[in-house]
């Protein structure tokens, strides 16, 4: 029961965040779809035109702001515990694997 509860506040907090998107989309939609309708050199063309950037514009807005609150992923390296040179695991498995064919 927990889990669900949990799954559906993510899909909330989720929701909370695309919608803004979905929104955008459609507007952007409409505004390509009346400037496909205009001639390309009309003052009305050069108007929506400018409407489109300006929205391409929110959109960057948006998603920065959107990075900037989403926790952070710490890099973390960890010390090797071999000497300098050493291959790693991995290496060594892979070299083995091509002496034994």
């Amino acid at each position: 029961m927990r889990a669900i509860k949990t799954a559906r506040k993510e899909l909330a907090e989720l929701t909370k965040l695309l919608t803004p998107m979905r929104d955008w989309k459609e507007a952007m939609d409409l505004l390509y779809a009346r400037f496909a309708d205009l001639p390309q050199s009309s003052p009305e063309a050069q108007e929506v035109w400018r409407e489109i950037e300006a929205g391409k514009a929110a959109l960057r807005k948006h998603i920065l702001a959107t990075q900037t609150r989403a926790p952070r992923i710490m890099h973390i390296e960890f010390a090797r515990s071999t000497k300098p040179g050493t291959p790693m695991k991995s290496e060594r498995l892979r070299g083995q694997a091509k002496t034994k064919t």
